[in-house]
């Protein structure tokens, strides 16, 4: 999800990873705007993400074999 957004911004991962964190930091979203919103509904359904942030706290990682 996060490559596709910096893809289409034009930007490394790691620029838009900082944009992000840099904004978070001052209290802000990188994304408020409409259009970015758009592009975000957009790429959740590419990758099929039909969850928000507060499903992360539900997320559960499968064991490996060896674990």
């Amino acid at each position: 999800m996060l490559k596709g957004m910096a893809e289409y911004e034009d930007m490394t991962l790691g620029e838009l990873l900082e944009d992000i964190v840099l904004h978070a930091f001052d209290g802000v979203s990188t994304f408020d705007g409409k259009a970015s919103r758009e592009r975000i509904e957009a790429l959740k359904k590419v990758y099929g993400m039909d969850y928000d942030a507060h499903a992360a706290n539900r997320f559960v990682e499968a064991r490996s074999e060896g674990a």
